[in-house]
């Protein structure tokens, strides 16, 4: 389920483990289009890849997803992340 996998994709950001985080993170968004915070991870992991572009796609993403559903805490963090790509 998402919050399981978000879990898993979370703890897998934390020990940098990008592919396996990218695995967890992407299962998130295909069962729960609006899991916002799912979008920070998932930047974070395609950033450590060095794929910067799909870590900026999916916190464009995630800030409209984060502001329709009124999570400013991601929706910020995922500006800040943005402004330091």
């Amino acid at each position: 389920d998402a919050l399981a996998n978000y879990g898993l994709g979370s703890i897998a950001v934390e020990k940098q483990d990008w592919n396996k985080a990218i695995m967890h993170l992407e299962k998130v968004l295909k069962s729960d289009v609006n899991y916002s915070v799912a979008y920070l991870a998932l930047g974070k992991a395609y950033k450590g890849l060095g794929q910067k572009e799909q870590a900026a796609t999916k916190w464009k993403d995630g800030i409209v997803i984060a502001a329709k559903k009124g999570d400013l805490m991601p929706a910020n963090q995922m500006q800040y992340e943005l402004q330091n790509l």
